[in-house]
């Protein structure tokens, strides 16, 4: 399959999700759009441990995703590989998530080469800024990922012990920009870090 562009999708677009439906309807293809971008949502910890963790940056789309579906591909209308199906949201129908492929597409490789599977981590925990957020939030700035706890409190915005940390990130800061890269909605933090390879 091709491998499409995530940082390009646009709510309203056409999205097919692919998989096996319940692990025995195999080759199942549901259709609906891209419902919303950078979605958060916290998920069962698959290890069993009874604990959440919370998923970031996720496409959103009404394609059915069903239990069975989590590893297949969401392409768009031209059959390009845009994410990977991974959640659906319990209590409710028509909202399912899909890891965007641009932050998969470096672990993909990882795993052609044959090499540990790493990903970047700079320990923050954060809210992705637009104009609307920062007028309510009185910002000076409308772009950028604004470093705050989590919404439920589980999660301080810096990370104990963690590179963000020890460079001095601070909650409360704006992160705008990563090698002159700047952070946008259509440049998310999370798709940018996805870019770089850990040292090690």
């Amino acid at each position: 399959a091709s491998i499409g562009d995530s940082s390009a999708l646009k709510p309203g677009q056409v999205s097919l999700a692919i998989g096996s439906s319940l692990g025995t309807l195999t080759t199942s293809v549901t259709s609906g759009v891209v419902s919303a971008l950078g979605r958060d949502v916290a998920v069962d910890d698959a290890c069993g441990t009874g604990q959440q963790r919370s998923l970031r940056n996720l496409i959103q789309t009404d394609a059915a995703i069903n239990p069975g579906n989590s590893g297949g591909a969401l392409v768009n209308a031209n059959g390009d590989v845009i994410g990977i199906n991974t959640a659906v949201a319990g209590g409710a129908q028509g909202i399912g998530f899909a890891i965007p492929i641009n932050i998969a597409k470096p672990i993909m490789q990882q795993a052609i080469d044959g090499k540990l599977l790493t990903r970047p981590f700079i320990g923050v925990t954060f809210i992705p800024l637009n104009a609307g957020l920062a007028q309510e939030l009185d910002l000076p700035i409308d772009h950028g990922a604004l470093v705050q706890r989590a919404s439920d409190g589980s999660t301080p915005g810096v990370i104990v012990g963690s590179p963000a940390e020890a460079a001095g990130i601070q909650e409360g800061d704006i992160i705008t920009a990563i090698d002159d890269q700047r952070i946008d909605s259509a440049h998310p933090l999370d798709d940018i870090l996805a870019q770089y390879r850990p040292e090690g």
